[in-house]
C-alpha cells in the first residue's frame, strides 16, 4: 500500500510498520491489485512520543522494517479484540498487550541498529540488477508481480526504484525486451509474425502489432519488409 505524510509518499511493502502521529497530514491506502493485510494499535499519553522515538519513529520517520515475525504483533492485536468490553479488569490486560506490542517493535529497532544492517537490507543496485536479469531471462512469460515476488519486495517499491535508476518503469522495460527480441526475429528469420508475437509474450497478435507500431512507428510487417530491402 501507500502512506502519505505531509505530502511525502511512502511505498510500503510486506514486513513494514508505519505510524501516524498527531498534527501530521496523513492518508494511506491499499494497493488496488495486491491490497495489504494489516493490524494496528492506537495509544496516547504523556510518554507516547518518547515511546515511538525509542521504536525508531523519530521526527520525519513514519515507516520502518520489522525484523521479526509480524504475526507476533497480529496475535497481540487479536488478543486485545477478544477481550470482553464489560469487565474493567480487561483494561489492564489491554494495556499489558499494548506494552508487549511496543516492546517487540522497540526490540526490533534496537537490534537492527546494533547490527548495522538487517536481513532484508540490500542496496538499490542489488534489486535493479536482479530485476533486469530476471526480465531478460524471462521476458516472454514474466509479469511485474512475478519480478517483485522473485526479489521479495512490493511491486510499488520495485516500480519506484526501477524508474529512478533506469529511467523507465519495469513494465516499459519488459515491453522493450520483448520488442527487441521481436525485431531480431523479424530481421533474421522467416518465422510468421503471429508466431513471433507468441514467442515474445503476446498471446494476441493484434495487441503485439499495435504495441510494435506505437513504439517503432511501423507495423511488424513493414519493419520486416524494410530490413530485407535495406
Amino acid at each position: 500500500g501507500q502512506l502519505s505524510v505531509n505530502g511525502k509518499m511512502h511505498n510500503l511493502h510486506i514486513g513494514q510498520l508505519f505510524v501516524t502521529k498527531p498534527g501530521e497530514e496523513t492518508w494511506y491506502k491499499a494497493d488496488s491489485e495486491e491490497p495489504w493485510v494489516y493490524c494496528w494499535m492506537s495509544f496516547d499519553g504523556t510518554q507516547a512520543k518518547d515511546v515511538i522515538n525509542l521504536a525508531g519513529f523519530c521526527d520525519g520517520v513514519n515507516a520502518l522494517d520489522y525484523h521479526a515475525d509480524c504475526w507476533t504483533l497480529y496475535d497481540l492485536v487479536t488478543k486485545v479484540l477478544d477481550l470482553d468490553e464489560e469487565f474493567p479488569s480487561c483494561d489492564y490486560q489491554r494495556t499489558a498487550y499494548l506494552l508487549e506490542f511496543i516492546g517487540h517493535i522497540t526490540d526490533s529497532y534496537s537490534k537492527s541498529q546494533k547490527e548495522g544492517k538487517t536481513k532484508r537490507e540490500f542496496s538499490t543496485n542489488h534489486y535493479i540488477d536482479n530485476a533486469v536479469s530476471y526480465i531478460r531471462e524471462n521476458y516472454a512469460v514474466a509479469r511485474i508481480s512475478d519480478i517483485a515476488n522473485h526479489l521479495g519486495i512490493h511491486r510499488s517499491y520495485l516500480a519506484g526504484i526501477f524508474k529512478k535508476e533506469m529511467g523507465v518503469s519495469p513494465k516499459e522495460y519488459l515491453m522493450q525486451c520483448r520488442l527487441n527480441s521481436a525485431c531480431r526475429q523479424l530481421e533474421g528469420t522467416d518465422i510468421p509474425i503471429h508466431e513471433i508475437a507468441r514467442k515474445v509474450g503476446y498471446d494476441n497478435p493484434l495487441t503485439f502489432s499495435k504495441t510494435f507500431k506505437n513504439y517503432y512507428g511501423v507495423s511488424p510487417k513493414e519493419y520486416r519488409s524494410r530490413k530485407k530491402t535495406a
